[in-house]
């Protein structure tokens, strides 16, 4: 019967040693002390504790040492990090790396990229800027909608000044307003969104402000289908995500199931003659008596008005006579031409 025993990488078979053999990573190598040990890494400070003093059976192999990651780089890779911007070199980091008070891309490739990156637990401070602790970019600051960051703006968006335009230099570390917040004070620093600045308060309810109002603002009329031009049509009060406009003097909004099930029509006006109908589109050439054949009319509108009905043909204008065709007169009578007067001469 064979009896086995597992110890410090040596097992033992029948009371006789042998080596086990380990499957060892890339760039690593078992341990020649014959027992697992510590592992030597290229930034100490930025690596967790629990990885650091990790004791491994597979060690990184001569001119190499692990990175924060846990992987085995070359010393030559090693010193490629500046030395202050708390970052360590990967052979494979993330092209989308997480940058303070931002939101992660939600389309990101999983491509990797060779170079310094932030190790876990830091992001950047801004855009290929150095990296920061977690905790110091979003615990250390105690209003709200606030975030750390390394490099202020020199002219942060504020309620006096929402488009600042001003150059794109560092004004030192601190707190700055999350984005999408203005700043409504400096000291103590106070974020507020667009609609809680004074000058910017709608007087309605379920109603923000916007510096570019929709030209076709959704209403309870239901334009949702409707074609509308881009751009925008001034800045001003309108309809929260939501809701919709109800009434546009004053504004008002509701949400949709709020909205009146048919709109209230206006009622037509009504004509004063027999046989007729009124239409917001007088054809320029309407059909009269005096009309042998269907004419030839541009399809145009007159304005709005009193006709005839369908069927009914007109007789007279003003004021408007509609008749069956049955009912015109049966010739036109001409009225008399004006005499001539003889021409006389006064030369001599």
């Amino acid at each position: 019967t064979l009896e086995f025993f597992s110890f410090a990488g040596v097992v033992t078979v029948n009371g006789q040693s042998v080596e086990k053999r380990r499957k060892c990573g890339p760039n690593e190598v078992v341990s020649q002390s014959g027992r697992p040990r510590q592992d030597q890494f290229c930034k100490p400070r930025l690596t967790h504790p629990a990885l650091m003093f990790e004791l491994r059976w597979c060690v990184c192999k001569p001119g190499y040492v692990r990175n924060a990651w846990g992987s085995c780089i070359s010393r030559k890779q090693c010193s490629q990090c500046p030395r202050n911007s708390n970052m360590d070199f990967s052979p494979c980091s993330s092209t989308c790396p997480e940058i303070c008070g931002r939101p992660r891309p939600s389309a990101c490739t999983r491509q990797c990229k060779i170079g310094c990156a932030c190790p876990p637990g830091f992001v950047r401070a801004f855009h290929n800027g150095p990296c920061i602790t977690h905790r110091l970019c979003y615990g250390r600051c105690p209003g709200k909608h606030q975030f750390f960051t390394a490099c202020k703006s020199s002219c942060p968006a504020s309620c006096k000044n929402p488009s600042p335009r001003c150059p794109r230099i560092c004004a030192g570390n601190g707190c700055v307003c999350q984005p999408g917040y203005f700043v409504l004070k400096q000291n103590p620093l106070t974020c507020v969104r667009l609609d809680q600045c004074p000058q910017f308060r709608c007087p309605g309810s379920n109603q923000v402000y916007t510096f570019c109002r929709p030209r076709c603002p959704a209403t309870c009329g239901g334009n949702r289908n409707r074609a509308c031009t881009a751009g925008c049509d001034g800045q001003g009060c309108v309809c929260r995500p939501g809701f919709v406009m109800l009434k546009a003097k004053p504004l008002t909004c509701v949400p949709r199931s709020m909205c009146p099930t048919k709109p209230t029509p206006k009622p037509k006006p009504k004509c004063p003659g027999p046989n007729q109908v009124f239409t917001t589109c007088i054809s320029p050439c309407p059909q009269t008596c005096w009309d042998q054949r269907e004419r030839l009319c541009p399809a145009v509108c007159a304005g709005q008005g009193c006709v005839c009905k369908k069927g009914y043909r007109m007789k007279n204008t003003m004021p408007l006579l509609c008749v069956r065709p049955q009912e015109c007169p049966t010739r036109i009578e001409l009225a008399p031409q004006p005499r001539r007067l003889p021409m006389t001469s006064n030369f001599k």
